[in-house]
């Protein structure tokens, strides 16, 4: 099973504030959100320079 994902840069509704997260694209109209620490903020950044 193959699960369409992307990492997405978004903006805080409630505080204003940026973050990052994958997006998980489950249904068509439905999307999951994964909250990532700093250190797998990092390691993603690392693999994306290579």
């Amino acid at each position: 099973m193959e699960i369409p994902a992307k990492l997405v840069k978004k903006v805080s509704e409630k505080s204003g504030k940026e973050y990052m997260c994958v997006e998980l694209t489950l249904a068509p109209n439905y999307t999951k959100k994964i909250f990532l620490d700093t250190a797998e903020l990092a390691l993603l950044a690392l693999l994306n320079n290579k």
